[in-house]
């Protein structure tokens, strides 16, 4: 790799590296292939550049960026885009509930884009025959608790305000797998980890007030799907982990677990309009409906493959699912911005201690 790295730096293997960079793609893993992408853009800037000053300025911006890859691992990043998505397809469920859409159809129909997503791509980079009986059931439990959970989570909106839902699932569900992680895979953290589990847990008592509690529409039935909810999404994180440890097919595994998904919110659907199944659909069927599903679908799917490949890539489940559970920062600005719901300084706060427990947890 090292030699490699001075055959580009030297300018004079355009073609060489590009080759590379596809060969390290493909065996190499993501870390040398985020490397590799930076080095060969690096290599397209200098080709363009006009003056000194310009190649001067390029070179710090790259040099910058590998500083800053090489700072942060992998699993790390991967945890934050998670959680990045994660926040807009909690957004995405927050519109459902606002809008009443019908909590099954949503996530069935949602279930169905994220197999037709994961399926090409399962074929495609990895293995088939490697998947064992064992390993379906996993994934399969995997969707069913997925499923409730989902359904937990959007029935919630409706009870309670984002700002109230959001960050005492964002304490409860990574507290859950921590306790999944110390005792169950034996992990263990770091005082400067600790440090930042416990002031990621500060992040609830800064946002919820008295005034805030006044405000809902059912606090007592919402607080209670907020911890139903957060169990069940601690009892899946630790499944996933579970699942990944017997092979490592995250493709797959996002597929079955979709499979999983569908066939729990459909068989509920189906018990629940028993009868006029046909008739229920067409009217609970919306244009909105579809888009707001395929839309919390892609990016759902996109949450969960970077922290599947996140904890692929060594990460401890405990960190990793709570710095994936800062995905309560994206919905509460939404929020604030497309429903106007209340914000103040305490709030702005929140947001601040959160950033800094995540780089805490790096």
């Amino acid at each position: 790799m090292e030699e490699w790295f001075r055959a580009v730096m030297s300018h004079n293997l355009l073609e060489d590296a590009k080759d590379e960079w596809r060969k390290i793609y493909i065996y190499r893993g993501m870390e040398e292939w985020y490397l590799g992408r930076l080095i060969t853009s690096r290599l397209r800037f200098e080709s363009g550049f006009r003056n000194k000053e310009q190649k001067r300025g390029e070179t710090k911006r790259f040099r910058l960026a590998f500083v800053i890859l090489s700072f942060m691992e992998t699993w790390f990043v991967l945890a934050a885009v998670s959680a990045l998505f994660g926040g807009l397809g909690a957004f995405a469920q927050k519109v459902v509930a606002v809008r009443n859409y019908e909590t099954l159809l949503v996530v069935g129909f949602s279930s169905v884009v994220t197999m037709v997503m994961f399926v090409p791509l399962a074929l495609w980079f990895e293995e088939w025959n490697v998947l064992t009986t064992y390993f379906l059931y996993v994934a399969l439990g995997i969707g069913l608790v997925t499923a409730i959970k989902d359904v937990l989570r959007i029935q919630a909106f409706r009870y309670i305000d984002s700002m109230i839902f959001l960050p005492l699932t964002k304490v409860l569900s990574p507290l859950f797998v921590i306790s999944f992680g110390v005792f169950f895979f034996s992990e263990s953290f770091s005082p400067q980890e600790w440090l930042g589990l416990i002031m990621s847990s500060l992040v609830p008592i800064l946002l919820v007030s008295r005034m805030e509690g006044a405000r809902q529409n059912n606090l007592r039935m919402g607080l209670l799907l907020v911890v139903l909810m957060s169990l069940f999404a601690a009892i899946g994180a630790g499944l996933t982990k579970f699942a990944l440890d017997i092979i490592e097919v995250p493709f797959w595994l996002s597929v079955f677990t979709a499979l999983g998904v569908f066939i729990t919110t459909m068989s509920r659907y189906c018990a629940k309009n028993r009868g006029k199944v046909r008739r229920s659909i067409s009217a609970d069927m919306s244009v909105g409906l579809v888009l707001v599903s395929f839309l919390n679908a892609c990016l759902v799917s996109v949450s969960v493959l970077a922290f599947l490949w996140a904890l692929i890539l060594g990460g401890p489940l405990g960190i990793a699912y709570t710095i994936n559970s800062l995905y309560i920062i994206p919905p509460i600005i939404l929020a604030i911005i497309f429903y106007g719901e209340h914000w103040n300084l305490r709030k702005v706060v929140a947001i601040l201690v959160s950033i800094l427990a995540l780089f805490l947890l790096r």
